[in-house]
């Protein structure tokens, strides 16, 4: 009994160890160790890393995570895995896309044809991001300069990342920032009050009309 609660305890320390490498918080690897099925695919994943001398920091981390848990069909993990351990697929957008090719192509996926649809070998630069951000900042400036830092830049955000489909998110985000900031320049004590919302007044109530009697009078 107490060899087998030592082997248990040397197998969970084991699996621990293992799925911290790929950047999971302990919250996270004791949920994942329930479900015995993925344990076992991240395993293998972090195996073959090893084998091919790939260092797992966070992003490819993440990347094996989200493979193991959002791909449908096992059949496909070889070639997916390969892809993110080549450093051809190097984003959660790629990710997806590459994802939703092989849902779309169950049996039939041509790796030329997948490639392309996950973005393999497009670079977006910095100039590029840094053109793309200037031209929506422009159209929005008006709203940008009265809004001040309570100016929503999601949309920005948004279309950037529509336009340029395999620009990196955070690079997308800290350059909108930046050219923000740069515009407007500190904060105010007045950019850092909440906004008071303007109750709207309810229109009032007409009172009904009263129908005219439509009945006959009888004399």
């Amino acid at each position: 009994m107490l060899f087998r609660r030592v082997n248990t305890l040397y197998s969970t320390v084991r699996t621990m160890s293992a799925l911290s490498r790929l950047g999971l918080a302990e919250a996270k690897i004791k949920d994942t160790e329930k479900n015995g099925a993925l344990t076992t695919t991240l395993h293998d994943m972090i195996s073959k890393a090893d084998e091919r001398g790939v260092s797992l920091d966070k992003n490819i981390g993440t990347l094996l995570y989200n493979l193991a848990t959002k791909l449908k069909k096992q059949e496909h993990l070889h070639t997916l895995l390969e892809l993110v351990l080549q450093h051809k697929v190097v984003s959660d957008t790629q990710l997806t896309a590459a994802l939703d090719y092989v849902k779309s192509h169950p049996v039939d996926v041509k790796m030329s044809d997948l490639e392309v649809s996950c973005g393999v070998g497009v670079v977006v630069t910095l100039p590029q991001i840094r053109q793309a951000v200037a031209a929506k900042i422009d159209n929005n400036m008006v709203q940008i300069k009265t809004q001040r830092y309570r100016y929503n830049s999601g949309p920005i955000m948004g279309t950037v990342r529509k336009e340029l489909k395999w620009a990196d998110g955070a690079m997308v985000k800290k350059e909108i920032e930046d050219q923000l900031a740069a515009i407007l320049g500190a904060k105010t004590p007045d950019d850092n009050k909440p906004i008071q919302k303007v109750k709207q007044k309810k229109p009032e109530k007409k009172p009904a009309k009263k129908e005219k009697s439509t009945d006959a009078t009888l004399r």
